[in-house]
């Protein structure tokens, strides 16, 4: 559980750089994030706040895919945001750590 925890975390984190990349590291180095014990800890806030707006988000990109009579220029443009959605999700699965490890990170 605290690996979920941790990846958790991570997420959230990582989540937080790509709304505000106020500090970048190309090199988190061992216990540079510390691991998440409890499920008290103030820092899994943050990638619940992550998941939730990523839910919003593709909810919100699902609700403009309704069925329309529109030109097919229009349709492309309701598309579009589905699609990148589509994009930060699966560029974000394969660094996850979600299908397996990557890293030292526990």
């Amino acid at each position: 559980m605290v690996r979920l925890r941790s990846y958790a975390l991570i997420h959230g984190i990582y989540g937080k750089l790509l709304v505000w990349p106020n500090f970048l590291s190309y090199d988190y180095s061992f216990d540079a994030i510390p691991l998440v014990y409890t499920l008290e800890d103030v820092r899994l806030l943050l990638p619940l706040t992550a998941y939730l707006a990523l839910g919003i988000l593709l909810v919100a990109s699902l609700g403009v895919l309704r069925p329309t009579q529109t030109a097919s220029f229009g349709r492309a443009a309701t598309e579009g945001p589905i699609i990148g959605v589509a994009v930060v999700v699966l560029s974000f699965v394969p660094m996850s750590n979600i299908l397996f490890p990557v890293g030292t990170m526990i």
